[in-house]
């Protein structure tokens, strides 16, 4: 559950970039971030 909510706080931070600064590096850190915790949850 802690990584799913960690999850949804990067989608939201995410999003918040990308419709504020539009920080690319940022936003590409953020998504590695999440396909990160998405391998977590299903190893494999």
């Amino acid at each position: 559950m802690v990584r799913s909510e960690l999850k949804v706080q990067c989608e939201s931070a995410l999003m918040r970039s990308v419709a504020g600064q539009g920080n690319g590096v940022y936003s590409a850190q953020i998504t590695l971030v999440i396909l990160g915790l998405s391998k977590a949850e299903n190893p494999g």
